[in-house]
């Protein structure tokens, strides 16, 4: 895929709505396949702190945070 237009569309999508913790994952998602799992942390634990425990991304936040963080 085209990562440079993706992440266009999640800065957009974090810039419309930065309360929304999908927008911050699919962020998180497009700078891991880019190599950037320093900046892929931050956004994961952004999504993190507003995202409630049962949140239905909240198992998927928590699992590439562990990933990365193990590395």
């Amino acid at each position: 895929g085209n990562r440079e237009a993706a992440l266009v569309a999640w800065n957009a999508a974090v810039a419309l709505d930065p309360g929304d913790a999908s927008a911050w994952v699919g962020r998180a998602e497009v700078k891991i396949a880019s190599g950037d799992g320093a900046q892929a942390i931050s956004d994961l634990r952004r999504a993190q702190v507003i995202s409630a425990a049962e949140h239905p991304l909240r198992a998927k936040i928590d699992a590439l945070l562990r990933l990365l963080t193990l590395r």
